[in-house]
């Protein structure tokens, strides 16, 4: 759900209708940040507790005004400049439609609404200034599936050094190296903590 107008959700002209503890409507809402690294709330976009993610509001590449690309007709032609809370929006559907069906695949069920609100913004990309006109993050689906898809240093990895040779699963003996490891030693030991399951512990060699 697209998210413009410029309104704190949270305000109390409201009276309560975006507050979750009130009423859930089980929508995703989406605002829009500039398109720029800053990623600050773009001016038009709505904020407060209720948004759910954000993406880009402008600079976005699509189907549209020659711009970008024109050839002859208008079958292929491209722009640089699509934005608003229009383009937020469908950049954020993408993930949700993934996360939806790799949960459905894997689970037997498709995730409530609830579940893919709080999932779609696991290591996302927080905003940027301008934190009294809160967004929440824009999705990062190798941040959500970071466990399962990729080894991603944080709280659940080790960064101990420690010999092929320790045994146990994971090896748990730490050993300082200098200079760099050999072949013969495991470099990162993950620690699997992951939603679906799809990692077995996994160790990398240096």
């Amino acid at each position: 759900m697209a998210c413009n107008g410029s309104q704190d959700l949270d305000h109390a002209v409201f009276e309560g209708a975006f507050n979750l503890y009130f009423r859930d409507s089980q929508a995703i809402i989406v605002a829009a940040s500039t398109g720029t690294l800053s990623h600050n709330p773009a001016c038009f976009t709505n904020y407060g507790s209720r948004i759910s993610a954000w993406s880009w509001g402008n600079f976005i590449y699509a189907a549209g005004p020659d711009d970008l690309q024109n050839l002859a007709g208008c079958e292929q032609d491209y722009t640089a400049f699509f934005g608003g809370t229009s383009g937020a929006n469908p950049i954020v559907a993408g993930p949700v439609v993934a996360l939806s069906l790799i949960h459905e695949d894997l689970l037997g069920s498709w995730p409530s609404a609830t579940t893919l609100r709080e999932r779609l913004v696991i290591n996302g990309t927080p905003q940027g200034m301008g934190f009294e006109r809160y967004i929440n993050k824009m999705p990062d689906m190798q941040g959500v599936l970071a466990p399962d898809l990729r080894p991603l240093a944080g709280p659940d990895w080790e960064a101990d050094v420690v010999p092929k040779s320790a045994g146990g699963d994971p090896p748990t003996v730490p050993v300082e190296l200098e200079p760099a490891p050999a072949s013969t030693w495991f470099d990162w030991c993950f620690k699997n903590d992951s939603f679906y399951g799809l990692a077995e512990p996994a160790y990398s060699y240096t």
